[in-house]
């Protein structure tokens, strides 16, 4: 399974990509372009929606989840509605998805985790699209409320002059080689429970 977190659709190279990972305030014509090229592939983002930031879960043509964030952050509303359940399962693969900030809901974020967890799918996976400054997620090991899934940070790259690096985690919520700078990021993927590896060069 290959893994790609990608900030605009010509990052994405030659190679098929299972997994598309866009971040908060994406331009939504991207998603819908990945998506139509890649009609397989599943793709998340958030992109601002009428004064709301909504995520979008992309498979087989359409929006699988219905999902707004729940804080407001300065450019947009929050939607408060905490019983929103933004995951998705197809095949031998279940999706979370949660959109920058909502990650503080602690509540919101371990009921989010719990149902990917439970999950009969394989391959079990948390995308976060987010526009965050390096503060969120320091060091090398996520909290242990992430453990037991694949966590998969998409981060903008435009918004903050000290930014949080884009990175995935394997299943103890280690990151494994995160971004340097503002370059895209591909991953592969063999079976559950393997190693996620960094695949350089598109």
């Amino acid at each position: 399974m290959r893994i790609s977190c990608i900030a605009d659709m010509t990052e994405l190279g030659g190679e098929p990509t299972d997994l598309i990972v866009f971040p908060e305030y994406s331009d939504p014509a991207q998603l819908t372009a990945a998506s139509l090229r890649h009609p397989n592939s599943i793709v998340v983002g958030a992109a601002e929606d009428a004064h709301r930031n909504r995520g979008y879960l992309l498979h087989h043509g359409r929006n699988q989840i219905d999902y707004l964030k729940l804080e407001p952050d300065g450019r947009t509303d929050g939607s408060e509605d905490i019983g929103q359940s933004p995951v998705y399962e197809s095949a031998n693969v279940c999706v979370g998805v949660l959109i920058c900030m909502d990650i503080q809901i602690a509540d919101f974020l371990r009921r989010i985790v719990r149902a990917i967890r439970s999950s009969s799918s394989e391959l079990k996976f948390l995308c976060v699209s987010a526009d965050m400054g390096s503060e969120w997620f320091p060091g090398k090991m996520l909290s242990s409320d992430f453990a037991g899934v694949y966590v998969v940070v998409c981060n903008h790259t435009m918004n903050h002059q000290v930014r949080c690096k884009s990175f995935m985690t394997n299943l103890r919520g280690e990151k494994i080689t995160p971004q340097v700078d503002v370059e895209p990021i591909h991953y592969g993927l063999l079976a559950n429970g393997d190693e996620p590896e960094r695949i350089f060069g598109g």
